[in-house]
C-alpha cells in the first residue's frame, strides 16, 4: 500500500470544479477516503505523503528523497520513476544511505533552530513547550510516528546525545525529537511569516559540541498505567524531566500498578508495555519469589497535602531515607493547586523531602532510586 500512487482519482469521484481545493495537485474529492491537509485547503488520501512532497524541505523525509538532486517525492514509487527517467539508474544509487544519517540529523537541527528564532524561543526545549501549549497543535493528538521513522529517530537522539531510550507518542510532545514529526513540523512552518522560503531552507548544524548535562534518575514506585492511558488518550507516556537549580532530573523507571483485576494487562498488552523500558509492572512479578527482599515505605503526594493529612509529614520525618521510595499513585492523588495528577509530581515530592531531611534534592533522588532498584530488582 505504501508504494501505491496516491495522486490518481478514485472511482465515483465528483468531477473537478474550479474551486480552490480542486486546483491543488493530487487533491481528491472523495470525502470518504480523503482527509484535510493541515497546511493547504486540499484533501488527500495520504496526507503525510502530500505534506512531505509539497510543504516541507526535501530532507525532512530522507527515505523518499533523491539525495543526488535534493528533491522530495513523498513516496518510493515516484522516487523510483525519477531515478530511472532523470538519472538513468536504479533507485539504490540515489536513495538515503547510512552515511547520510549524520547529514540528515544536522539538517534537521538547522531547521529546528531556525524555527526557534522565528518563534523567538531561546532553546529547542522552549519550542517543545510552545507546541505543548498552543491550541493549533491539538490536532496532532492522534498523530503517531510511521514505523520507518523509528530507526531515524533513534539515530537522531543518539547523535545529539539526547538521553532518550524509547520513542513515545507524538503528542503531547515531551522531547525534542517530537518536533521532527511531519505534522508538527508542517504546522510550525505554516505559522511563520515566510513559510514558502523555509521550504527551501538548508543549514547543517551539529549539537554534538553542546554540553549535555547528565540527568539524575528517579523512580516512581507506584502509578496506575491503565488510568493514565485512559485519561491521556495516547498509548505512550511522555518523558518526565525537570530542572532544579543547576541539576536536571528525569524519571527513569515507573512501577505500574493495577487497581482492579479486570484491568490487568493481557499477554498482548504486556508485550506493548514492555516496549517502554522505563515501565515495570507488579503483574510481572507475582510469581517472582525474590520480588520483595525487604520492605520500603512509599512516599506519595499525601506529603503535599499538609492541610488534609497533617500527621503524614511527622510520620515521614521519623523514617530513614534508606527505607523510602517515591510514588505518585497517579492519576488518583491530585494535591490542591496542581494542574494534573501524573508521575511529574515526583518533582514536588523530592523538593518537599529535601526540605524535611535538610539535604539536597540530588540526595533524595539518588537514595530513593537506589531503594526502588533494590526493591523491584531493576538493573
Amino acid at each position: 500500500m505504501d508504494d501505491e500512487l496516491d495522486y490518481g482519482p478514485f472511482d465515483g469521484e465528483i468531477p473537478e470544479r474550479l474551486e480552490e481545493d480542486a486546483r491543488i495537485k493530487g487533491s481528491s474529492r472523495n470525502l470518504s477516503k480523503a482527509r484535510l491537509c493541515p497546511v493547504c485547503p486540499g484533501r488527500f488520501t495520504n496526507v503525510r505523503r502530500h505534506v512531505f512532497h509539497q510543504h516541507l524541505p526535501w530532507y525532512t523525509n530522507p527515505l523518499t528523497a533523491c539525495w543526488t538532486c535534493h528533491k522530495q517525492f513523498g513516496q518510493n514509487k515516484m522516487l523510483e520513476n525519477h531515478c530511472l527517467e532523470l538519472h538513468n539508474c536504479n533507485i539504490a544509487d540515489n536513495i538515503f544511505k547510512e552515511e547520510y544519517q549524520s547529514v540528515w540529523t544536522e539538517l534537521m537541527n538547522g531547521l529546528l533552530l531556525e524555527l526557534c528564532q522565528r518563534y523567538d524561543k531561546k532553546t529547542l526545549d522552549h519550542l517543545v513547550e510552545y507546541v505543548r501549549t498552543e491550541a493549533v497543535f491539538k490536532q496532532c493528538q492522534s498523530a503517531v510516528f510511521h514505523w520507518t521513522d523509528i530507526p531515524l529517530l533513534n539515530f537522531y537522539n543518539k547523535k545529539n546525545r539526547f538521553d532518550v531510550e524509547v520513542i513515545h507518542a507524538v503528542f503531547p510532545p515531551s522531547a525534542i525529537y517530537s518536533l521532527v514529526h511531519w505534522k508538527i513540523l508542517a504546522l510550525l512552518l505554516k505559522g511563520t511569516e515566510d513559510a514558502e522560503n523555509l521550504i527551501t531552507f538548508e543549514k547543517e548544524i551539529s549539537l554534538y559540541q553542546c554540553s549535555i548535562q547528565k540527568a539524575i534518575m528517579v523512580t516512581d514506585s507506584h502509578f496506575h498505567l491503565d488510568k493514565m492511558k485512559q485519561q491521556a488518550r495516547f498509548s505512550g507516556l511522555p518523558i518526565y524531566k525537570w530542572k532544579d537549580g543547576e541539576s536536571v532530573y528525569q524519571i527513569r523507571h515507573l512501577i505500574a500498578n493495577y487497581a482492579f483485576p479486570r484491568r490487568w494487562p493481557t499477554i498482548e498488552e504486556m508485550g506493548e508495555i514492555r516496549r517502554d523500558r522505563r515501565i515495570r509492572s507488579t503483574a510481572e512479578y507475582r510469581q517472582c519469589k525474590a520480588m520483595f527482599p525487604n520492605g520500603k515505605f512509599g512516599i506519595s503526594p499525601f506529603l503535599l497535602m499538609d492541610n488534609k493529612y497533617p500527621g503524614y509529614r511527622a510520620t515521614v520525618c521519623e523514617m530513614k531515607l534508606e527505607d523510602l521510595v517515591l510514588e505518585t499513585d497517579s492519576p488518583y492523588l491530585k494535591p490542591q493547586g496542581h494542574n494534573e495528577a501524573s508521575p511529574g509530581l515526583l518533582k514536588e515530592i523530592i523538593w518537599k523531602l529535601a526540605s524535611m531531611f535538610d539535604v539536597h534534592s540530588e540526595e533524595i533522588a539518588r537514595v530513593t532510586t537506589r531503594n526502588a532498584s533494590q526493591l523491584y530488582n531493576i538493573n
